[in-house]
């Protein structure tokens, strides 16, 4: 048995998803006292920015294409899938980021949320990939998700770097 999920509501979501990533690592850059640590965390932000772009491009060439909303067809377990990454701790959309920001008491604490929430992120992303038509962004999906990847590779180094100073 297969529920339908509104693909727009999907983008929408990982729009939002990059936002607050955006907002966290600049109040995070804020936070930083290590220059090279501020200057990552900055340029973090600048690409979950293009990322939340890319997404809401997406969603809006599927709308110019009159695509029916609600054509993305998952199982019953990966709709449930689906909907608790949307609804649990990284993926709430009810905690602003920068307040989990400041919530961390320091800048390791910081760099392993960062590393949770892009780790998060890539399966949430693989979850789309894996479930829409190719003409539905399946590339630019993909080169997200190397790209989050990617992130947490530079995350995981800054925290190297913290504790081999």
């Amino acid at each position: 048995m297969s529920k339908r999920i509104n693909i727009l509501e999907v983008y929408r979501t990982a729009e939002r998803i990059e936002e607050n990533g955006g907002r966290f690592y600049r109040q995070a850059a804020e936070m930083a006292r290590d220059e090279n640590t501020r200057r990552l965390l900055s340029n973090l932000a600048a690409m979950e920015d293009d990322h939340a772009a890319t997404f809401a491009d997406m969603r809006a060439k599927l709308e110019e294409e009159k695509l029916d909303p609600a054509s993305f067809d998952l199982s019953e377990t990966n709709s449930a899938f689906m909907e608790a990454l949307t609804s649990q701790s990284v993926f709430d959309m009810s905690e602003d980021a920068t307040e989990l920001a400041l919530k961390s008491a320091s800048i390791d604490d910081i760099l392993h949320l960062a590393i949770q929430r892009e780790k998060d992120s890539v399966v949430y992303y693989m979850g789309i990939r894996d479930h829409i038509p190719e003409n539905w962004g399946i590339d630019r999906i993909s080169s997200i998700i190397q790209e989050e990847m990617d992130h947490v590779a530079m995350l995981s180094q800054a925290l190297t770097n913290i504790y081999h100073i």
